[in-house]
């Protein structure tokens, strides 16, 4: 995640923190708004988002 931030490269689905995981990743691409979703299904453990996570990758 780290890089992706250094490099100003948007993305979803894994955060640093619980409100970072709670924020929409919604961009306007040459005048056309879009949202980026991302779900994860059938993970047997699941580990919640916790105010400050101790592994930011």
């Amino acid at each position: 995640m780290r890089i992706l931030d250094r490099n100003g490269l948007d993305h979803t689905g894994t955060s640093s923190s619980l409100e970072e995981s709670r924020k929409s990743l919604i961009k306007n691409v040459k005048g056309i708004t879009i949202g980026i979703l991302s779900y994860t299904a059938g993970l047997r453990q699941a580990t919640p988002a916790l105010e400050q996570s101790s592994e930011i990758l």
